[in-house]
């Protein structure tokens, strides 16, 4: 994924899998890797704020404002899109820091 690379300030961003859900872990798991392999900061959310269920199936950016997204969500999104994964992007209003950038993997559809 050269795509992800080209960013100075790649910045944090958290990984939060589907609990009970082995294919979102293992997914979630293959995405930290690229991430971190591509000098991202990404780690997993902490085990109290992962999600226990969504109404939703797929993969998601979550962020303060969809509309005005950090550099580094628009990067991964297009990077990801290149390789013909589709993640949509959506405003969270539990998210307060504007520079914080959230992979949601729920259930493959």
């Amino acid at each position: 994924m050269d795509r992800l690379n080209p960013l100075q300030d790649k910045g944090k961003v958290l990984i939060n899998a589907l609990m009970g859900d082995a294919e979102a872990f293992q997914f979630s798991d293959q995405i930290l890797s690229v991430l971190r392999d591509a000098g991202y900061a990404a780690e997993e959310v902490p085990q109290g704020d992962r999600l226990l269920s969504l109404n939703r199936t797929g993969l998601f950016l979550w962020m303060k404002d969809a509309k005005n997204p950090p550099e580094r969500a628009k990067n991964i999104a297009t990077a990801f899109r290149l390789v013909g994964i589709e993640m949509l992007g959506d405003s969270v209003a539990d998210i307060n820091d504007a520079d914080t950038v959230v992979l949601v993997v729920s259930s493959h559809p």
